[in-house]
C-alpha cells in the first residue's frame, strides 16, 4: 500500500488477495510473486491464513492455497524494502497458476532518488583581504527529492595563502578532520534541505594578490560555485627624507629633518627600519630624534635607527630631529 513517491530505505506493505467463488477448489492455487529491481523481502513476510509458502528470498516467493478450498476471500500479506538499486520506480508481479487475474497483478510505485548539490561561499572582513585577515567560509549541500542514499564526502583544499584556524569548523550534520584539506561527511540518510559546513581561514605572508580554494565530492551548479577566490591587498613603502634648510649655512647652525614613511594598500608585513647616518660636519641634537608610531635605538652623535613595527596601518609617519653643522663641516654637509 504505497502511492508515492517512497524512497529508498522505505518498507511497502503488499497484499495478494485469491477470491473463491461457486465452489470448493480442484486444485491447488499457487502464487508466484516475483520482486522487480530495488525492492528486498522483509524478513518474516510472507503471512496469510490457509497458505503454504515455499522458496522464500530476497526477491520473492511461492504461496499455495490448497485444493478442496471452500469459497471465501484469502489474503496473504508481505512487506518490501525499496533498495538502493532502485531507479525511478519500483515493482512486482503475481503469476497464478489454477486461478486467474481478474484485478491488479502488477504494481508500479513511483520512487524519488535524491538530488545533491554543492556550493561555496566565501566573506572576507575587508576588500580586497589583508594577511592576517580571516576569512570565514561556509560549504552548503542541498538535498532535494529525497533522503540521500550514499555519504557526501567534501574535499576542500585551502590555496596557497590560506591556514585553517584552529577551532572554527561548525558542522552539525558532518563529522569532519581539522586539516588541510579538510575532508568532510555527510551521512547517508541526510534529510531534504540545507546541510553547511562553516570554518575559517587565516591569510598569511605567502599570500600573492589573490587567495582561493575548492571543495569537491558533489554536482556543483557552476565551476565557480565550488571555488573561492579573494583579492588580497600586498603593502607598499615609501621612504622620503627631507630638511628645512635651503643654505648655505654657517658652523652652529640646527637644522631641522624629517623622514616620511608613506605605507599604502595593506598593513606592513613587517618592521621598517629607518638607518640614519649623519655625514661629517653634523652631530645629531640631544633629545632628537621624535615620531609618533616609530621607536628609536642606537642614537649618538653620527645617527640612530627609527623603526615602525609590523603591521602598522596605510598611512603616513613621520620622524623628525635637528642637527648641528660642527667645524668638521667641509663646503657640504
Amino acid at each position: 500500500i504505497a502511492t508515492g513517491p517512497v524512497e529508498v530505505g522505505d518498507v511497502l506493505d503488499y497484499t495478494l488477495t485469491v477470491t473463491v467463488t461457486d465452489a470448493n477448489t480442484l486444485q491447488p492455487v499457487e502464487l508466484t510473486d516475483v520482486l522487480g529491481t530495488g525492492l528486498a523481502l522483509v524478513s518474516g513476510s510472507p503471512a496469510g491464513a490457509g497458505f503454504t509458502f515455499s522458496g522464500a528470498s530476497a526477491s520473492g516467493f511461492t504461496a499455495t492455497l490448497p485444493a478442496n478450498t471452500a469459497p471465501g476471500t484469502y489474503s496473504v500479506t508481505y512487506q518490501a524494502t525499496v533498495t538502493v538499486d532502485a531507479g525511478t520506480t519500483v515493482g512486482n508481479t503475481v503469476t497464478p497458476t489454477g486461478a486467474t487475474c481478474t484485478g491488479t497483478c502488477t504494481t508500479t510505485t513511483p520512487v524519488a532518488k535524491p538530488g545533491v548539490a554543492l556550493s561555496k561561499t566565501a566573506v572576507a572582513p575587508r576588500t580586497p583581504a589583508q594577511v592576517n585577515d580571516e576569512i570565514s567560509y561556509t560549504l552548503s549541500v542541498v538535498v532535494t527529492d529525497a533522503k540521500t542514499v550514499t555519504a557526501t564526502t567534501l574535499t576542500d583544499t585551502l590555496g596557497t595563502g590560506l591556514e585553517l584556524v584552529a577551532g572554527s569548523i561548525v558542522a552539525p550534520d558532518f563529522s569532519c578532520n581539522a586539516a588541510n584539506p579538510l575532508v568532510c561527511t555527510l551521512p547517508a540518510g541526510a534529510a531534504i534541505g540545507t546541510h553547511t559546513v562553516t570554518y575559517k581561514a587565516r591569510v598569511t605572508v605567502d599570500a600573492g594578490t589573490s587567495v582561493s580554494n575548492t571543495v569537491s565530492g558533489a554536482p556543483c551548479p557552476s565551476e565557480a560555485g565550488c571555488t573561492t577566490t579573494t583579492p588580497v591587498a600586498k603593502p607598499s613603502v615609501d621612504v622620503n627624507k627631507s630638511t628645512s634648510a635651503t643654505g648655505p649655512v654657517e658652523v652652529g647652525d640646527v637644522l631641522d629633518y624629517t623622514l616620511t614613511v608613506t605605507v599604502t594598500d595593506a598593513n606592513t608585513l613587517q618592521p621598517v627600519e629607518l638607518t640614519d647616518v649623519l655625514g661629517t660636519g653634523l652631530a645629531l641634537v640631544s633629545g632628537s630624534p621624535a615620531g609618533a608610531g616609530f621607536t628609536f635605538s642606537g642614537a649618538s652623535a653620527s645617527g640612530f635607527t627609527a623603526t615602525l613595527p609590523a603591521n602598522t596601518a596605510p598611512g603616513t609617519y613621520s620622524v623628525t630631529y635637528q642637527a648641528t653643522v660642527t667645524v668638521d663641516a667641509g663646503t657640504t654637509v
